[in-house]
């Protein structure tokens, strides 16, 4: 336990730090990446109360508000997996000094639990912004209110946000055995980033044609029936509420486990691929500082995703 408490504090920190500006301090790069993340999550706020004050007056006028808070932890689980899509791969397979973390004696597992767990405070923190939102809706709008209704949202944001991070894992793999057994997997990585694209939009507008309460009602009791079970533990059934902590925690503990065990050979994989160098003796051509300085930034820019689709 003591060793899973300071690889999540490693973990956590450097996540943090890379979300700031990297300056000449470590605090500097500490403090300001505390300040970008509470700018994000009071951006989150802002959309999360636009989206749930329209979609409230709506179900008014339908008289169908039971699934307002199905409609808002769905949106809120789907917006925190496009959020932490493109760091979950630096994140959870992220290879700087991994050589000397894996030196440590440390099993390659507790180290895929810390970084996920890092990973999964983040999405907890995104999760329970659209929770508490719309229980703060719900009161505003003169529904009623209780303290029992806000516990309820809260622990649901809490499993709720592993199914972003377990989508996460799942996509973080796929993209870190692409890093290794392709050499230009950068083109590979912006065609299934457009393709993941496509299916959101596609997703999101499937929603906007659900024009009464009862459509959403079923689909609700297809794939996403956990949001069904959240929105039934809100109006008091404990049992429910048992079936979504289920549903959330154990595919998450069984891919974790299948994770695990390759995750040395895949973080082994990607040092490597990371690692090659071909060097070719061959006549160099001259060129501008400008030009080169240019190709390189190109370069990079296509090799980050979320720029290009920025």
């Amino acid at each position: 336990m003591n060793k899973f408490n300071a690889m999540f504090r490693v973990s956590f920190r450097g996540m943090i730090h890379s979300l700031g500006f990297q300056g000449s301090k470590k605090k500097t790069a500490d403090r300001s990446g505390w300040l970008n993340f509470a700018l994000v999550m009071g951006l989150n706020l802002w959309v999360a109360a636009s989206y749930g004050m329209s979609m409230m007056m709506l179900l008014k006028e339908t008289g169908n508000t039971q699934v307002f808070f199905a409609f808002m932890a769905l949106l809120g689980v789907v917006f925190c997996t496009m959020f932490t899509l493109t760091g979950a791969k630096e994140v959870v397979f992220g290879t700087r000094d991994i050589d000397i973390v894996l030196s440590l004696p440390i099993h390659g597992r507790v180290v895929l639990l810390a970084r996920l767990a890092a990973l999964y405070c983040e999405n907890a923190a995104f999760v329970l912004v659209w929770l508490l939102c719309a229980g703060g809706i719900w009161a505003v709008q003169g529904n009623g209110v209780s303290p029992t209704l806000f516990l309820v949202l809260i622990l649901s944001g809490i499993l709720l946000a592993v199914l972003p991070t377990l989508a996460s894992l799942l996509i973080g793999v796929a993209l870190a055995a692409i890093s290794g057994r392709f050499a230009r997997h950068a083109l590979v990585e912006n065609v299934l980033y457009f393709v993941g694209i496509l299916l959101f939009c596609g997703f999101f507008f499937g929603l906007t044609k659900l024009q009464t309460a009862q459509s959403l009602t079923i689909e609700l009791k297809g794939i996403l029936t956990p949001f069904a079970w959240m929105t039934e533990a809100c109006y008091g059934n404990w049992l429910a509420l048992f079936k979504v902590a289920l549903i959330c925690v154990m595919p998450a503990v069984a891919v974790c486990l299948v994770c695990g065990h390759y995750y040395v050979a895949i973080l082994a994989s990607l040092t490597t691929q990371h690692g090659k160098s071909n060097y070719k003796l061959k006549q160099m051509k001259a060129q501008g500082v400008t030009l080169g300085l240019l190709k390189k930034e190109w370069c990079r820019y296509i090799n980050t995703p979320i720029y290009v689709f920025n």
